[in-house]
């Protein structure tokens, strides 16, 4: 019974975990009763499974009631995306703070129209240096940097994807530190098919580290594309071999992440 069957009490198997399932079946009835009894604990939101595509369509995008406002039906985001707490929201309070985040939108764009055309004023770099005469060295060593020190850097930055972005890409799909774990959950742990099942599941890919590796890539390119081309092949072996594994990824929330993504792209290319 001690940590990972290491000490502790020998017990039955069979009859410890029949014992701990009771217990678990009492506290999940205990739990109920109290949600049951007490009407705050009820949200007024609730996930819906569907045997069919077809059937889960058809209700997302029909109306379930006479009242539009009673039922309300939209595709489900993907677990790690939901913020719970949210969903104790009623409808009404969740319209009025979409209200409030639209008026705050709208006034805040309005008004951020004014230094937009201050700047605008001074779109060209005529204007900044007459506006702003101590910014004129600083103008000048601009074209000098994009012209001779970005291209000294392009061996570093070749030699960087290959070695960074190639092999990144092999070892994204080769899976080593799942594989390792899977060596030793099936070693150590492992006492069922489930468990095996478990230990085999090789993950997917972390958003947090693996597009932003493929956005810094993007920028390499349009950077390098004017000024060292040579470095361009480089950067399309990566992205060939990068589509190949990222490919075929779990449901993510129906792309919702995609905007801040299309941002970032943008942005690389101002």
């Amino acid at each position: 019974t001690g940590f990972l069957g290491l000490w502790g009490n020998r017990v039955d198997a069979i009859d410890f975990y029949t014992s701990f399932v009771e217990r678990l079946s009492r506290d999940i009835c205990g739990e109920r009763e109290k949600v049951s009894s007490n009407t705050k604990s009820i949200m007024p939101a609730a996930f819906v499974s569907f045997k069919t595509r077809w059937g889960a369509a058809v209700c997302a995008q029909t109306q379930q009631s006479r009242n539009p406002t009673t039922w309300l039906t939209e595709w489900a985001p993907e677990p790690r995306d939901v913020y719970w707490e949210n969903l104790a929201i009623p409808f009404v309070f969740l319209t009025i703070r979409r209200l409030i985040a639209a008026i705050a939108f709208f006034f805040l764009t309005f008004f951020f129209m004014i230094p937009i055309a201050i700047v605008q004023s001074l779109a060209n770099i005529e204007s900044i240096e007459k506006a702003l005469p101590f910014l004129k060295p600083i103008i000048e060593v601009i074209p000098k940097t994009i012209g001779v020190s970005i291209p000294m850097k392009a061996t570093f930055f070749i030699t960087y994807i290959m070695v960074d972005g190639w092999a990144g890409v092999a070892g994204e799909i080769l899976r080593l530190k799942p594989l390792i774990i899977y060596h030793l959950k099936n070693s150590f742990l492992v006492k069922t098919e489930k468990d095996r099942e478990e230990a085999m599941d090789p993950g997917t890919i972390g958003f947090n580290t693996g597009e932003p590796q493929i956005q810094l890539y993007f920028l390499l390119g349009l950077v390098y594309a004017v000024v060292t081309p040579i470095l361009l092949p480089f950067i399309i072996v990566f992205f060939a071999l990068a589509y190949v594994v990222y490919r075929h990824q779990e449901y993510e929330s129906a792309a919702a992440f995609w905007p801040d993504v299309h941002v970032r792209v943008v942005a690389a290319l101002i």
